[in-house]
């Protein structure tokens, strides 16, 4: 998985900013702009899009940076997703774990058109789908 120290420190020096820089753009103190460089801070969704805005990140560049920072926090959902039953929230989770696929084995998982695709550690593939139809 991706690690948001490396996605920050990249992406900030690709527009040459300082942290200094980055945190007055985003609004942010400075000692998170320089904890999450140094993998001592944890961010939520909100400080994380509005760091991946002052980065210049927009539409899915920005959702996945988003990702990134949540995979590393405790509270992994996005708000808008919290209001959701358990079963929604879980659904996709038991679905993968049914074809036997345990979650320490996924290194990646990149949204793609189709749904998401999943890599594990043992360098094999799979991918994931849902539909919704309504009635």
């Amino acid at each position: 998985m991706k690690r948001l120290s490396h996605e920050i420190i990249t992406r900030r020096k690709a527009l040459r900013l300082k942290g200094k820089e980055l945190s007055k753009r985003a609004c942010v103190p400075q000692t998170l702009v320089s904890g999450l460089q140094n993998d001592s801070r944890k961010i939520g969704e909100v400080q994380a899009t509005r760091i991946g805005k002052a980065l210049g990140l927009s539409g899915n560049e920005l959702q996945e940076f988003v990702y990134v920072a949540l995979n590393e926090s405790k509270g992994r959902l996005l708000n808008s997703s919290k209001i959701y039953c358990a079963e929604i929230l879980n659904y996709l989770p038991n679905l993968i774990a049914i074809h036997g696929i345990r979650a320490e084995e996924i290194v990646d998982a990149v949204i793609i058109e189709e749904g998401i695709a999943l890599t594990l550690e043992n360098g094999s593939t799979a991918a994931v789908s849902a539909s919704v139809v309504l009635n």
